[in-house]
């Protein structure tokens, strides 16, 4: 089966924006006089899937209103976002070259209006047939729902797509959804990235255009 599509993650693959989701969150957290240690739990999981993870761990009260906190977290995220975000090096040209012959998609586990927002304001929303967040679906990353409804929005079979992520709920996703994934430790070390097919420090376009080539 040929490899025709290729669906990106956004938070530590495209953008370098995993530290404003930290950021975010400390603002949130700290006006409430609550000191969160930064240990990487939240990373490519869902905020509703984070925030009840802290409830059970004891790190938050109990009696905070989850919603309410995601909301504010939200409109902290989406103003420091729009001061600055950093695409990763060799994201670009990345994008141009496999625009070239394969069906680029979306598929993220944060905010319609952040993702949509920081595609945009990057002009990045050309190279991508579809867009899918957390908004579209009703069970986040680790669930293949994501993967596979964008498979289905791009007209392809899950096999004939290879997902590019950074978190191991993502590469998990990608895997249940049968789709091979290659993974960036942009924001993780790569001993906890072990179950994806291809694992690569940074972005590399030569090398990544040659592994889904041989896919195909």
């Amino acid at each position: 089966m040929s490899i025709k599509g290729v669906i990106f993650d956004v938070d530590g693959v495209i953008f370098d924006s995993e530290k404003l989701h930290a950021q975010a969150w400390k603002t949130v957290f700290e006006k409430r006089n609550i000191l969160l240690v930064d240990d990487r739990s939240g990373v490519g999981r869902s905020d509703k899937e984070f925030l009840s993870q802290l409830k059970e761990k004891g790190a938050i009260p109990k009696n905070l209103n989850i919603g309410e906190i995601q909301d504010e977290k939200l409109e902290v995220l989406i103003g420091l976002a729009n001061k600055k975000v950093e695409l990763f090096p060799q994201v670009r040209e990345l994008l141009m070259s496999l625009k070239k012959k394969y069906v680029l998609g979306v598929a993220s586990n944060s905010d319609k209006k952040f993702i949509a927002g920081i595609i945009r304001n990057t002009g990045l929303t050309h190279y991508f047939e579809t867009v899918l967040t957390i908004n579209d679906i009703k069970k986040p990353k680790p669930s293949p729902e994501i993967y596979l409804l964008s498979a289905q929005k791009m007209g392809l079979k899950p096999e004939e797509c290879v997902v590019i992520e950074d978190s191991v709920y993502g590469i998990e996703a990608a895997k249940k959804a049968g789709m091979k994934c290659i993974a960036v430790s942009h924001t993780l070390p790569e001993e906890k990235l072990k179950k994806a097919d291809l694992i690569f420090e940074k972005i590399s376009v030569e090398e990544i255009l040659a592994f889904i080539e041989q896919l195909s």
